[in-house]
């Protein structure tokens, strides 16, 4: 008999797992979905009343934006916790930790739920929603999907491309964050949302004084990318370079997650 993986076992962890997971999230996470409905149907309401009962059309696209990023910042922060929060607690954590599984099939089931299953759900009908009130709607302008396409291509073709603003990094910075947040929850039995967020703000401080520091005391070096071939080729070089740390600090937080797992007791 394999400890490591088997796949019938998972198999039944996997459905522990989600079901726990629609339980304690599903509901949310439709609402959440659903936020271009709700947006639709404020802004429009809002204009409507200050515009003295005259139709002014739907939300622009700022607005729009502007109701995405709140609603994603809501989910991305309250996802992990509401699912897998309750490890840590002692009754309701210990039935978890006696499911008979190994770690690496725990480890697997709570990844595909927080990265791949809840996420792909939520953008999948978040987009699919502004698209068809756009759709209906041509007042509304650009649905998200075409505008950030557009916004996409234009980067691609500017001067500007190696900021390299690609759905790779996108999903890359979605998922450490995701895990970044479960981490907070699988660890700290209370306030799981808030330490998460005073240890990325103690991250940067720590990053950025010496950063500053360094470019402080070495200020002859900007002095050499007046060239705009020299400025491009650093900016490029610095776009690579932090994608691959990005990725290498989201692999970390992987393997810590699953260090946690394996060594979590009540």
């Amino acid at each position: 008999m394999n400890d490591f993986f088997n796949f019938n076992r998972f198999l039944k962890v996997f459905n522990y797992d989600f079901k726990n997971n629609i339980s304690n999230f599903g509901l949310s996470a439709l609402l959440l979905s659903l936020g271009p409905v709700f947006c639709y149907v404020i802004v429009s309401l809002m204009s409507f009343l200050l515009a003295h009962y005259s139709w002014m059309g739907g939300p622009a696209l700022g607005a729009r934006l502007g109701c995405f990023t709140a609603i994603s910042i809501c989910f991305v922060l309250m996802f992990p916790s509401k699912v897998y929060g309750y490890l840590t607690d002692k009754k309701a954590g210990s039935s978890y930790i006696m499911l008979p599984a190994s770690s690496f099939e725990k480890f697997l089931s709570m990844i595909l739920s927080v990265l791949i299953i809840f996420p792909a759900f939520y953008f999948l009908v978040y987009f699919g929603m502004d698209y068809l009130i756009c759709l209906i709607d041509p007042s509304c302008g650009n649905s998200l999907i075409v505008a950030a396409q557009k916004a996409s291509t234009d980067l691609s073709l500017s001067t500007n491309w190696f900021l390299n603003i690609s759905i790779f990094r996108c999903v890359v910075s979605m998922f450490e964050v995701l895990l970044a947040f479960l981490l907070g929850a699988i660890y700290f039995k209370r306030r799981k949302i808030s330490m998460v967020i005073l240890i990325y703000i103690a991250l940067c401080v720590l990053i950025s004084i010496p950063t500053f520091t360094f470019i402080g005391s070495h200020s002859e070096i900007l002095s050499r990318f007046n060239d705009a071939t020299t400025a491009f080729k650093f900016a490029s070089a610095y776009s690579w370079l932090s994608g691959v740390l990005q990725f290498l600090f989201t692999a970390g937080l992987l393997v810590w997650v699953y260090l946690r797992i394996k060594t979590i007791k009540h």
